[in-house]
């Protein structure tokens, strides 16, 4: 099998552009041992960007395999418009997939992939590191935060890279064919959110613990993904007038009055909460 015959322009592309790729990579090479990093955008129409900072795993990868095997498993888990995070390469009862054994030996081992799937197109990044640095596996779970600020800053300093319609790989499988509208994972946790209602939340500001409803937890994690207050009330079935009696209740308990230090503030507290009640 040879998969090169398709995408010969989408693997010369890669090795065009692997030095930026890597400068821009050399916080994450420098302070986290990744040894590898790759970025992928699926299209409806079957095409996807793929690229990654290790060459001699790209072309390999590019010659033997089809990118969308490797995350039609992963979509299964993903939500419309939200992010999800797949680790792997921690067991040997994984390179039974011929994918991860090859990776295996090239030493890219340990991985993250983040994805983010919108109306159009999937975004992927794509984090490894060597065998022997198993300690980066808690590092994606303790401190994912600084992986997920790392993307934004790609975003800003890839734009000449992942800007261009041309250099396309062609999958074998379109991607977006695999996602379900609502897989039985989306049934057990609605089963499962449904079993742990919770009626008001505790969270530690500063050393002092307070209450808030649910509903006013609901209105701060909106807030915190930078809707507006129109936006949060048409999402929760309320008026706008409401949010602002609930983000009002939220700054007289915490004696923050101000909106962004007041998100900053729930950003940092050990509790976080779900965007379901």
């Amino acid at each position: 099998m040879n998969l090169l015959q398709d995408n010969t322009k989408a693997l010369e592309y890669n090795r065009a552009i692997v030095g930026h790729l890597n400068d821009i990579c050399a916080p994450l090479f420098d302070n986290f041992l990744v040894n590898g990093f790759g970025y992928a955008k699926f299209y409806k129409d079957g095409r996807c960007l793929d690229l990654f900072t290790h060459m001699p795993w790209q072309e390999h990868y590019f010659e033997n395999f089809d990118c969308s095997e490797i995350i039609i498993n992963d979509l299964q888990f993903m939500s419309t418009n939200k992010t999800s995070t797949v680790l792997w390469g921690n067991s040997v009862i994984e390179r039974e997939d011929a994918v991860v054994n090859a990776s295996y030996q090239y030493d890219l081992w340990h991985g993250m992939r983040i994805y983010e799937q919108h109306n159009d197109y999937i975004e992927c990044w794509h984090f490894t590191s060597s065998i022997e640095n198993f300690q980066i596996v808690n590092l994606y779970i303790t401190h994912g935060d600084l992986f997920k600020r790392f993307i934004h800053y790609f975003k800003e300093k890839s734009k000449h890279i992942i800007k261009t319609d041309n250099n396309l790989s062609v999958l074998n499988k379109n991607v977006f064919d695999y996602i379900p509208t609502l897989s039985d994972e989306s049934f057990q946790e609605a089963k499962f959110l449904s079993g742990i209602k919770i009626d008001k939340f505790k969270i530690n500001i500063d050393g002092k613990e307070i209450n808030i409803s649910k509903r006013e937890a609901e209105c701060i994690e909106h807030i915190s993904n930078n809707r507006t207050f129109k936006e949060t009330a048409n999402l929760m079935a309320i008026s706008p007038r409401t949010v602002e009696y609930y983000i009002r209740n939220i700054k007289q308990k915490t004696n923050c009055f101000n909106s962004r230090s007041l998100v900053n503030m729930f950003s940092k507290s050990s509790t976080k909460w779900w965007g379901s009640y």
